[in-house]
């Protein structure tokens, strides 16, 4: 049995599903050559890489098939000309051996002019389209600045670098969800203009995504999101890893150790946008010299469960995080939440993508306070509330301790709304206006004649009698309205 080894590893697509070949060669039993696969998606296969019990390749239980032909992809200047010329560029011109004269193909000039809206692209796309490699023609692209390449058949990275060696203007190139092999090579100098990078689903591990950070001595932005990461124990932070990397986006990976991921970029000298959403981070421990350049922080979607977090943050220079979908998020109401991490985090000016204005920090200082304030007595009331005492010499002492509106439903009162011939019970919040109360009952009462009904004049019922509500810009409140109360829209 002959494995033809030149073909093993190379990824294919056959209905729309992408597998890597595993083994080229005679099945026991079967006439042919036949090409063992593993899909990447594991359950599209039949069985685990075996025929009638004889292993030939190793795969999950389903993630394997054996099959008779497979498309091994097209070159890139044909995916490039199909989308943006829509024509066939492999005998556009010949030379006759005896007579050295030039001969041109039917509709040259019409192919020329295509071949110049070619290389008049800035930007490209050749998503999902099956590229799998250069080809064996000069690229007539030579504008091209930002390159699609996600979802295609490439192998190995120097099919990659085979592609960008001839676009030497290129600065943003997508190779999301491809699946090569990073094979040895001395740093690429293809790569020199570009300064964004997305590896974004590629399964790279980290030890092979900064063997690449050679070639790649200008990057600004990478993003390497949904690889299943974890960083090795090891530090990798030797200054010519990614040394001018701006923006690290890690989203979706399986980080959950903080001195794990301090040692493999908290030394990057330029980092000042960390992306960690989704990921399994419990704590983040302080910065000792790490991280001197991050201000912008996303934390969405993690384990963080304790305000010590929080208090840790305090002692890096962000101002801008995003911290939701934590479970030290879930024990207080959105509106609380806000100012409570605004007031605890003192050089914020962006929270949860929202702008923190001067004013809304000191309103959100004020609250926090107050709320502190009902920790007196506690023993650790200085490590619980670390700011407490500067923001006391900022806004001086918070007023006596107030009830605590915890949740939006604490707000709420129910009331008997009532119209000519219909009563609904209803929860309203106790600070809406009466105008406002006034268009909800005439909708909820009145139906279709609703806007003339809003017109009309609404009465609280207090003991026997019915009084009129004047003002109807006051607030509830104002009129003691209470849960429980009745109100009567007089058309």
């Amino acid at each position: 049995m002959t494995l033809d080894k030149t073909i093993i590893g190379k990824r294919v697509i056959v209905d729309g599903e992408v597998a890597t070949i595993k083994y080229y060669g005679p099945i026991e039993g079967k006439t042919g050559f036949y090409y063992g696969v593993e899909w990447d998606d594991l359950t599209r296969g039949k069985n685990n890489g075996s025929f009638k019990g004889k292993q030939y390749f190793e795969t999950t239980l389903t993630g394997g098939s054996f099959l008779k032909s497979v498309n091994m992809g097209i070159d890139f200047l044909t995916a490039l000309s199909e989308k943006y010329a829509k024509s066939d560029y492999s005998d556009l011109s010949y030379v006759t051996e005896d007579t050295n004269t030039l001969f041109e193909t039917i509709g040259w000039e019409k192919m020329k002019s295509k071949l110049s809206q070619l290389g008049n692209l800035k930007e490209i796309s050749l998503a999902r389209l099956g590229v799998s490699h250069k080809g064996n023609t000069d690229l007539p692209c030579k504008s091209i600045e930002d390159a699609d390449l996600s979802h295609n058949l490439f192998s190995v990275f120097s099919e990659i670098s085979g592609i960008c060696e001839d676009l030497p203007n290129l600065r943003i190139l997508r190779i999301n969800y491809n699946r090569f092999a990073i094979d040895p090579l001395n740093p690429s100098t293809c790569f020199t203009s570009i300064t964004v990078l997305g590896l974004i689903g590629t399964q790279l591990t980290w030890d092979e995504i900064t063997k690449l950070s050679p070639s790649f001595p200008n990057l600004e932005e990478l993003y390497v999101g949904y690889n299943g990461l974890k960083f090795p124990k090891k530090s990798c932070n030797e200054p010519e890893v990614f040394a001018k990397v701006k923006i690290l986006d890690l989203e979706n990976n399986l980080l959950s150790d903080w001195n794990d991921i301090t040692n493999a970029i908290g030394k990057f000298p330029h980092l000042a946008n960390l992306s960690l959403r989704n990921n399994r981070i419990a704590e983040v421990l302080p910065p000792n010299g790490n991280f001197r350049s991050l201000t912008t922080l996303n934390l969405n979607g993690n384990k963080l469960n304790s305000w010590d977090v929080i208090h840790v943050l305090n002692l890096y220079n962000i101002t801008q995080l995003r911290i939701t979908q934590n479970p030290i998020c879930e024990t207080i109401d959105k509106k609380s939440r806000h100012q409570i991490l605004t007031g605890r985090l003192s050089k914020l000016t962006k929270l949860d993508g929202s702008t923190v204005t001067d004013m809304k920090r000191q309103d959100a200082e004020c609250y926090y306070l107050t709320i502190a304030s009902q920790d007196h007595g506690n023993p650790n009331f200085s490590i619980i509330h670390p700011l407490y005492e500067l923001l006391c010499k900022k806004h001086g002492e918070p007023a006596a301790p107030m009830k605590v509106i915890k949740t939006v439903a604490d707000s709420l009162i129910q009331l008997t709304l009532q119209g000519q011939s219909t009563e609904i019970l209803k929860k309203v919040p106790k600070h809406m206006k009466v105008r406002a109360l006034k268009t909800i009952m005439a909708r909820s009462l009145y139906g279709k004649e609703w806007q003339s009904a809003v017109r009309g004049e609404l009465f609280l019922k207090v003991d026997d009698d019915f009084q009129k509500l004047e003002d109807e810009m006051k607030e509830l409140e104002y009129f003691d309205v209470l849960d429980g109360s009745i109100l009567r829209l007089q058309v």
